[in-house]
């Protein structure tokens, strides 16, 4: 069974995939988890900025979808 993972802080979860079961289920062959970093896939060449704010206004910040859509399309190409 495969999980991808779509994050933008990838390196938290290296700690998790090493430990305990989830580590014993890895090495035998029974999960694969594959964590995918979304900065990869943003248009900002520079910062590799994935965010945006709301078109409406307000406070906060929201993922921008093209990122993301590029992301799930070019995950499901490798599935």
């Amino acid at each position: 069974m495969r999980f991808d993972i779509v994050t933008l802080f990838p390196e938290i979860f290296s700690g998790y995939l090493t430990q305990s079961l989830l580590s014993k289920a890895i090495d035998a062959s029974l999960v694969e988890i594959v964590v995918h970093d979304l900065r990869q896939w943003s248009t900002d060449p520079r910062h590799h900025k994935i965010d945006d704010r709301p078109f409406g206004g307000g406070p906060g910040m929201l993922i921008c979808v093209e990122p993301v859509i590029n992301c799930v399309e070019e995950i499901q190409r490798q599935s």
